[in-house]
């Protein structure tokens, strides 16, 4: 069944119900939230009055409702009707990895919407068709940074790493508990900035690339003060252990996922060291530790981090980190490196 919040945006996307029997819906702002409602003829059945249709409740009296208008309940479409709802838009639903994504075609052009459930998966789907400009928090860069947030704690959570936490990790100055807890903070980080107040627009926005080059390059990786509080910091956060780590990193994907599927990406937020940024780009530099650090971790603990990073992932952090490597070195430096090493015999980095 879909979320709330989803089924609430279908809604005021245009999503028209025609109510029939098995239909499920919720009633907001009635203290009913844990309520679902079925249509029934034998319990709540559907009446045509002037002025719309009225949803009546026979022998309810404990739910304190006789009747409510139709506009007034948000319904909870199923699996089939939305794949009817979609007709001939619809393309597939298929399992990737442990998430399920359903593709829809709109034109020559086929678009897919990823979730761990796939009754959201189709919801996320119908809003595209419904209204494209209100997908502003399915974009691919929120559902590549969350499905990049339950990876990490699918590797924190492994024995390979729990069984090895207080020895040194493959990132040079961090024990593997540290370098996970850093890896944690790239996803538990967003929740904090976005709680903070809204950036005022006059400020100079940065995008990904010019925050690491601002944040990150001008520092030694190791021994300069900047580097040491960030060690600090993952340290601190894995020091209770795999497992308690590992929890709460789960258990802020799935509200962080729902409220920035309600955040607007253009949004201003003040991140570290006061620069501001799109919530968009900032998630961009997020993917970039998720995706560096989930290779650290994991070739620290001996794992194979292919298991753990998707290529749609990678390949994006590829051209973050390109184009990072360009505003340091150049960018013929960059294409020189990648295309005729004979010309560039010293490595560009990026980092």
């Amino acid at each position: 069944m879909i979320s709330m919040s989803l089924a609430r945006r279908l809604r005021d996307a245009g999503l028209v119900w025609h109510p029939t029997d098995g239909d499920r819906f919720w009633i907001p702002d009635r203290n009913l939230d844990e309520s679902i409602f079925t249509i029934s003829a034998m319990t709540v059945d559907v009446r045509d009055v002037p002025g719309g249709r009225l949803i009546a409740f026979n022998g309810t009296v404990e739910w304190a409702l006789d009747a409510i208008m139709q506009q007034e309940a948000v319904w909870l479409p199923s699996e089939p009707r939305m794949r009817e709802l979609l007709g001939a838009h619809f393309a597939d639903l298929s399992r990737v990895g442990d998430r399920y994504r359903c593709q829809i075609l709109i034109g020559d052009e086929r678009t897919g919407f990823e979730h761990a459930d796939p009754a959201e998966a189709y919801g996320l789907a119908l809003l595209s068709w419904l209204a494209p400009e209100t997908i502003v928090g399915v974009a691919p860069i929120v559902e590549r940074f969350l499905h990049a947030s339950r990876q990490a704690v699918q590797l924190i959570q492994r024995d390979e790493v729990r069984d090895r936490w207080e020895e040194p990790s493959a990132l040079d100055g961090y024990s593997i508990g540290a370098l996970a807890g850093h890896l944690a903070r790239a996803a538990l980080t967003v929740e904090q900035y976005l709680s903070a107040p809204e950036a005022p627009d006059a400020t100079e926005l940065l995008d990904a690339p010019a925050y690491f080059s601002a944040a990150l390059v001008a520092h030694d990786p190791v021994h300069s003060d900047f580097h040491r509080a960030v060690r600090a910091r993952g340290e601190e956060v894995g020091r209770p252990g795999a497992l308690s780590l590992a929890s709460e990193l789960d258990a802020l994907i799935g509200p962080l996922g729902e409220r920035l599927r309600e955040t607007a990406l253009q949004q201003r937020i003040t991140v570290l060291g006061g620069a501001v940024m799109t919530v968009e780009e900032y998630l961009k530099t997020r993917l970039v530790e998720l995706v560096i650090h989930t290779d650290d971790l994991a070739s620290s603990a001996g794992l194979d981090a292919t298991a753990f990073v998707t290529d749609d992932a990678a390949r994006e952090v590829a051209a973050i980190l390109g184009a990072i490597a360009a505003d340091r070195a150049g960018g013929l430096a960059v294409v020189r490196s990648l295309a005729r090493r004979e010309r560039a015999p010293e490595a560009v980095r990026a980092l």
